[in-house]
Formats: C-alpha cells, sequence, structure tokens
C-alpha cells in the first residue's frame, strides 16, 4: 500500500489515511496504533490505523520533515520556518519546542 501511495501526485490531509496521496515518509508508532506521513512541501498527518481517519486537531505541521525515535515513542518535527519540536507519536501532544534554528 505504501508503495502506491508514494508514486501519486498529490495530498489530502482528509479522507482516510489508505486515500493519502503523494506520501514520501510513513512510519508507525510504538504500538502500530497510529501512522505518521509526510509529504515533499506539504503536511504531516498522524492518522489512526484503526479508523483510518486523520488526527483530528489537523496536521503536526504544514511544512515539514519529521525522524521518529528508534522506540517510535517521539516525533522529531522540523518545519520550513526554522522551527523544531518533539510530539509524543501516540497523542500527538507537543513535548517540546525550540524556535529559530537554521537550517543548514
Amino acid at each position: 500500500m505504501l508503495v502506491a501511495m508514494a508514486a501519486a501526485p498529490a495530498v489530502r490531509a482528509d479522507g482516510a489515511w489508505w486515500d493519502a496521496q503523494g506520501v514520501t515518509q510513513a512510519d508507525f508508532n510504538h504500538d502500530g496504533s497510529k501512522l505518521i506521513t509526510a509529504v515533499e512541501h506539504g503536511p504531516i498527518v498522524q492518522w489512526d490505523v484503526e479508523s483510518g481517519e486523520p488526527n483530528p486537531r489537523g496536521p503536526l505541521t504544514a511544512d515539514g520533515k519529521y525522524v521518529m525515535s528508534r522506540d517510535g515513542r517521539l516525533l522529531l518535527l522540523v518545519s520550513r520556518d526554522g522551527g523544531v519540536s518533539i510530539h509524543d507519536a501516540t497523542t500527538a501532544e507537543q513535548v517540546s519546542r525550540l524556535d529559530d534554528v537554521e537550517l543548514g
């Protein structure tokens, strides 16, 4: 499924995760209950795997990159505006944030 999604040209952050298009990165959290997806120059979205629905609070960031921790419990988000934040991969709650980080 992820291979087919990666080949698609556009993205939507509404609807079900299996309808997401243009995905360039996807990872499951530590217990497999959430799927995190990113598209190039687009949103990072957390999806509920069971329901297929996106996080009701909306995208974690409108445009950026992310790295999942080795244990699948935390996400490091880097937004294009230079903000860096750490989120719980299950709840999507922000744990910490740094602003004005220069991205070389």
